[in-house]
């Protein structure tokens, strides 16, 4: 999931879960067509659910970006010291004007298929 905490033309928030047999988490990031390539850790969040029996326990990390700049695209992949890395993603900033700029923001969809097709009306 991605947000920001800050500024949206300087900061991106990445947010992931995972079980909770990984210890530990980390974000590699860059501007895309750079090989510059950044890691910072990711804060970690135990979660419990005692409603679920088959995933009660989880572990959800967040990587907050600073210093970015703004109006640029950046990939990024995000894992662990246990060398097991999600594929690559991208995100870009704000621009340093509001024009163009726009996102949408909702809650866990539980992979209703009605969310996907509402998403994708134009």
């Amino acid at each position: 999931m991605l947000t920001w905490s800050g500024n949206p033309a300087t900061t991106q928030d990445i947010q992931w879960r995972t079980s909770a047999s990984v210890p530990n988490g980390l974000t590699k990031y860059w501007l895309k067509g750079t090989r510059d390539t950044l890691i910072k850790a990711a804060a970690l969040y135990k979660l419990e659910d005692r409603l679920l029996q088959n995933d009660r326990y989880a572990h959800r990390f967040t990587t907050q970006l600073t210093g970015l700049q703004p109006g640029k695209t950046y990939d990024y992949q995000v894992g662990s010291t246990k060398g097991r890395w999600s594929s690559v993603a991208s995100f870009q900033t704000q621009s340093t004007t509001k024009e163009g700029f726009s996102f949408i923001w909702f809650g866990d969809t539980h992979k209703s298929p009605v969310w996907g097709r509402w998403l994708n009306k134009r």
